[in-house]
């Protein structure tokens, strides 16, 4: 069963977490056939991005089911955010070379990012976190990956385009409390991380 994880958290997120192993043909043969016309499908030419997209919605409509969500398909917004369409419940979507995730919550704005620790973050830390935020790192690789993971998140959360990850995203972690805000002109919000191992990756989820 590519099923890996479900997980409901205090916070009231709830995560389905899928080890990609269908091919396309399977997975089009679990979705309804409108999925085969839809517009975003049908412009994606690469094998695995048409596979992480299928899963997406398939998974989608798994956790609704588990929550008793009336699962009407996914709907992006004019900033390319995911909405569930024509309920109220957030969600947002990740994945990996083999894993995806999706996360939903009864009305509060999420994110969520995977990663495994890489080396290649090294390079990235310094144009896209600020001085404090290199220190609180302090070199470690898996720390690399929640940070990262962590913009992304809030990022995602936010949902509108013209987000620098320098400037308008900071984290902030400790021994007791991993959190961060989103500051811009107009808009500024505080928002805590979870984080979760799914074997050799670490999935972080803002809300």
């Amino acid at each position: 069963m590519p099923e890996h994880l479900f997980k409901t958290y205090n916070n009231g997120v709830s995560i389905l977490v899928w080890k990609v192993e269908e091919s396309i043909d399977e997975l089009l043969t679990r979705l309804p056939h409108s999925i085969v016309e839809d517009s975003v499908f049908t412009k994606i030419q690469v094998t695995h991005l048409q596979t992480e997209f299928l899963v997406g919605r398939l998974i989608t409509g798994i956790i609704c089911d588990y929550l008793s969500i009336d699962y009407q398909g996914i709907e992006k917004d004019i900033h390319g955010k995911p909405h569930l369409a024509n309920v109220a419940w957030e969600m947002s979507l990740t994945h990996s070379q083999s894993l995806v995730v999706v996360a939903v919550h009864p009305s509060q704005a999420i994110g969520i990012d995977i990663e495994k620790p890489n080396k290649k973050l090294k390079r990235i830390m310094p144009r896209l976190f600020t001085e404090a935020e290199n220190q609180m790192v302090n070199g470690d690789l898996v720390m690399m990956s929640w940070f990262w993971s962590a913009k992304e998140a809030l990022y995602k959360l936010y949902g509108k385009r013209g987000i620098d990850f320098k400037e308008h995203l900071r984290l902030n972690y400790s021994a007791s409390e991993f959190s961060g805000e989103i500051i811009l002109s107009g808009h500024k919000s505080s928002h805590n991380f979870l984080i979760e191992q799914i074997d050799n990756y670490y999935l972080v989820i803002a809300a």
